[in-house]
């Protein structure tokens, strides 16, 4: 059985992306944030 609350291993990977005008500023961004994570076994 796997315990909801304990995580074995936890992965975060974000990304940053930005867009500029003709004009070279940069007008807007966006960041995207992924978490993956495998949970424990349970004691019984």
């Amino acid at each position: 059985m796997k315990c909801p609350y304990n995580r074995k291993i936890e992965t975060t990977v974000q990304n940053w992306k930005q867009t500029p005008d003709e004009n070279q500023t940069l007008t807007e961004g966006e960041t995207v944030t992924q978490t993956v994570f495998e949970l424990m076994d349970c004691e019984k």
